[in-house]
């Protein structure tokens, strides 16, 4: 059986000649990196294709409806990708800008003009169905600042309601005022944030956080919870104990708990001559990372018990351990990687 981690001639030239794979695609194909399939093209002399070239007509059609398109809708109309379509648009400095872009028109100058000095960017906003963030930008670049106004009586009600319990966040929708202003009425009013604990409450996380983390110390505190518990946690610089963590994600706590299998003997079936032929077939190297050193063998559906060939995979030490976090993604990726190798191997010796 020939070592996989060898690229054949015959297979190159089948699946970059014939069928006109790119090198990425002939990668994901056999499981290996690009620069492992563009080493052996150059290695046996294989003619790498020429770039195409672009036409005129295709310059003029990126140009024209690039801004309103996207590369995804013109690759479907000219013969390129996408990623090609996006490199042409910048060198035609047609590229789209980033998400404050707008043309403005001069009625909403004018709107912009006549009404944030007293209604403010959100309200603008609002009232030109536009984002924020380009209407903020639009504001910037036009030099308008607010005019300020002296807070209302029922501004303050709507502080003195909503403040204490959600922060500037819970008062923005119900005042007409940024952020910033929203906090500094709050200081002149004496009204603490939901992230103010006093000197009771920071006590009590000094002597529990870091032996029951947060969502035990939310429990137990009044009107708390876990995230404003931690927030403040970690501006006090208190920490978990790795003994609390350890004992909160242990058995079926842990978001990786497969029932247990992970305290099953090996059967008799796993010896050291299997093994031993799992990684001739590997090429005596890790499927993942490629080194030749610290190898293991691996069972793809985690299950000890089936120590069949294609359930099995060469892996060094360390990818084995990166492959027991997010299992069924492994599971699929390293059950691709065994079969197309299988099929390469029946196509040779057809």
């Amino acid at each position: 059986m020939p070592h996989l981690n060898v690229i054949s001639e015959a297979v190159l030239n089948r699946l970059y000649l014939d069928e006109g794979l790119g090198m990425r695609a002939i990668a994901d194909k056999l499981g290996c990196s690009v620069g492992k399939v563009h080493k052996y093209i150059h290695q046996y002399g294989i003619p790498v294709r020429s770039q195409q070239l672009w036409t005129d007509e295709e310059d003029a059609i990126v140009k024209k409806f690039y801004q309103e398109l996207g590369a995804d809708e013109l690759s479907t109309i000219i013969a390129h990708s996408p990623k090609t379509i996006a490199q042409r648009a910048r060198l035609l400095g047609v590229a789209k800008t980033n998400k404050t872009y707008h043309q403005w028109a001069h009625p909403e100058i004018d709107f912009l003009k006549k009404h944030y000095p007293a209604k403010g960017s959100r309200w603008c906003a609002s009232r030109l169905h536009l984002d924020i963030t380009v209407v903020c930008a639009k504001i910037c670049s036009l030099g308008l600042t607010r005019i300020n106004y002296e807070w209302l009586e029922e501004e303050n009600t709507i502080l003195y309601e909503h403040y204490p319990n959600g922060g500037p966040g819970a008062c923005l929708p119900h005042l007409n005022r940024s952020c910033e202003a929203i906090k500094q009425q709050a200081r002149k009013l004496d009204l603490l944030s939901p992230l103010h604990f006093n000197d009771e409450e920071i006590a009590f996380l000094e002597t529990h956080y870091s032996s029951h983390g947060a969502a035990w110390c939310a429990e137990h505190l009044k009107d708390r919870s876990a995230y404003s518990v931690m927030t403040k946690a970690n501006e006090l610089r208190l920490f978990v104990s790795p003994e609390t963590i350890s004992d909160h994600f242990a058995g079926e706590n842990n978001p990786n708990w497969w029932g247990g299998i992970s305290r099953e003997p090996y059967p008799w079936e796993f010896s050291p001559e299997l093994k031993d032929k799992i990684k001739v077939r590997d090429g005596h190297r890790c499927q993942l990372c490629e080194c030749d050193e610290d190898l293991t063998v691996h069972h793809i559906d985690y299950d000890k018990q089936n120590c069949q060939p294609d359930n099995l995979i060469t892996l060094c030490r360390r990818c084995n351990s990166r492959v027991n976090f997010h299992r069924h993604f492994w599971q699929h990726k390293l059950q691709a990687i065994v079969l197309s190798k299988d099929d390469l191997l029946r196509n040779e010796n057809a």
